[in-house]
């Protein structure tokens, strides 16, 4: 008897019912491995809330005690707003994305709150003209950090900061417009509602703050 002959005496070969059990785990795995895969392809997680907009009441209470001086007032909203919108930036930068959309709700409600205040209690002259102009300039400058901010946000996340963004440009046109009068054509605004088109409706009366 031959080295190779007297090897394969000693290999043990399995029970046909351990090769048929194990054919039919094979089968099993193949089967069901694949559907399953598909089926987490068909999952799809449901997008972030939009960030609630609404003024704190300590913000607002500081506000209403300078409600009677335009300038203080305007001038009190804008560095509140700016204010939001660094600490969106800071939490936007720590990952805290959730916390950053926070900020901007309050940023966009102050924004809403500062024009509907000079709206309210403008009067048509030059003052008011200065500082309808001063907000408008001050928007003009917070979009490129927004911009920064969304660069930096998830993508199921982002699509809330682009929306304060069409906010922001709203905003402006509505401020030129209070600015420069009814002379001022606003761009995205509907003939016969005079209400801008689209999902942004900046200049609702903001939320109150929900409870704590």
């Amino acid at each position: 008897m031959t080295e190779a002959s007297r090897n394969c005496s000693f290999i043990i070969l399995p029970s046909p019912h351990v090769v048929v059990t194990c054919i039919f785990v094979l089968l099993i795995s193949l089967v069901c491995f694949p559907v399953e895969a598909r089926g987490q392809n068909l999952v799809r997680m449901p997008d972030a809330a939009p960030p609630v907009q609404y003024i704190p009441g300590d913000v607002r209470a500081m506000l209403a005690a300078e409600e009677r001086d335009l300038k203080k007032r305007t001038r009190l909203s804008l560095e509140m707003a700016d204010g939001r919108l660094q600490q969106a930036a800071q939490f936007t930068t720590q990952e805290f994305y959730g916390s950053a959309a926070g900020q901007l709700g309050i940023y966009q409600a102050l924004v809403a709150d500062v024009i509907k205040y000079l709206q309210q209690n403008g009067r048509s002259n030059n003052r008011t003209r200065d500082l309808s102009k001063r907000v408008e300039l001050t928007l003009r400058a917070h979009i490129p950090r927004i911009e920064t901010i969304r660069r930096a946000t998830p993508s199921d996340e982002a699509i809330h900061v682009r929306a304060v963004i069409e906010y922001l440009r709203l905003a402006r046109a509505e401020a030129l417009n209070t600015f420069y009068g009814d002379t001022v054509v606003r761009d995205n605004v509907d003939s016969q509602s005079d209400k801008p088109t689209g999902t942004a409706q900046p200049f609702k009366e903001p939320g109150q703050a929900p409870p704590r």
